[in-house]
């Protein structure tokens, strides 16, 4: 239980810098629990970038299918094992923005 500054200040010979002190020491996270935190920033972090690569690394496959210059019979064959190996992978935000960027790009180039 965490010492309240009254119950710390009725202690004898305490003054009130040491209660003060003790108090904010009881308050204080521990290291480990800010270990476990930091290591569960981090966790998320890594499972954003991973779903940042596999959506880019599936999106990268679809575009090096369109741009070969397949006819769409090939272009369907090629791109449908890849959209079936990674379908909640297509649907994020990351791939949408990747898209946008593709598509400006491409746009920049035809141009």
């Amino acid at each position: 239980m965490i010492p309240t500054v009254q119950s710390l200040l009725l202690a004898p010979n305490t003054e009130i810098s040491d209660a003060l002190e003790t108090r904010l020491k009881s308050l204080s996270i521990t290291h480990s629990e800010t270990d476990k935190t930091i290591l569960q920033l981090q966790a998320r972090e890594i499972k954003r970038e991973n779903t940042f690569l596999e959506n880019r690394s599936t999106l990268e496959s679809i575009f090096a299918a369109i741009d070969a210059g397949e006819n769409l019979d090939q272009l369907k064959n090629s791109i449908t094992p890849i959209l079936e190996s990674a379908p909640s992978s297509i649907n994020s935000v990351e791939v949408f923005r990747f898209i946008l960027k593709h598509g400006m790009l491409s746009e920049t180039i035809n141009m």
